[in-house]
C-alpha cells in the first residue's frame, strides 16, 4: 500500500487525523487544500469569494490530478467526492478510507473505515 487517501465531509477531521496516521506509519503527509493555496496563491475562502465554487472545484480537480503522491497520507478537500476526473484518478492507484466523525464524542469520534461505496 503507497497511499492512503482520507475522503469525508468537510471538517470532519481529515488534516488533523491524516498527519497522526502519516507520523505513525511513517509517510509524508499532503492536505490538498494546501496544494490549492499553492497553485492559486490565495486562501480557500478568497477563491471561492473571488472566483466562485465552481472555479475552487476546477481548482481540487488540478490540485488532484496534477500532483504525485508517493507513499503518503493524503488528505483530501470535502468536495474532491463531485470530481469524477480526481476520483477516478484516486481510485485507480490508492487506498481509500472514509472518515467519519460523529458529534458528541469529541475525543473518540473519529472512525476511519474502507471507502467500499465510493471505490
Amino acid at each position: 500500500m503507497d497511499n492512503i487517501i482520507l475522503i469525508g465531509m468537510p471538517g470532519c477531521g481529515k488534516s488533523t487525523c491524516g498527519v497522526i496516521v502519516a507520523k505513525t506509519l511513517c509517510k509524508d503527509f499532503c492536505d490538498t487544500d494546501l496544494l490549492i493555496q499553492k497553485n492559486e496563491k490565495m486562501s480557500l475562502q478568497e477563491l471561492i469569494d473571488t472566483k466562485g465554487s465552481g472555479y475552487f472545484g476546477e481548482a481540487e480537480e488540478r490540485a488532484v490530478c496534477g500532483h504525485v503522491f508517493r507513499n503518503c497520507v493524503v488528505a483530501t478537500g470535502g468536495s474532491v467526492v463531485y470530481s469524477e476526473k480526481a476520483m477516478s484518478i484516486l481510485r485507480k492507484t490508492h487506498s481509500p478510507f472514509i472518515l467519519r466523525y460523529r458529534s458528541g464524542r469529541c475525543s473518540r469520534g473519529y472512525r476511519i473505515s474502507r471507502a467500499a461505496g465510493y471505490f
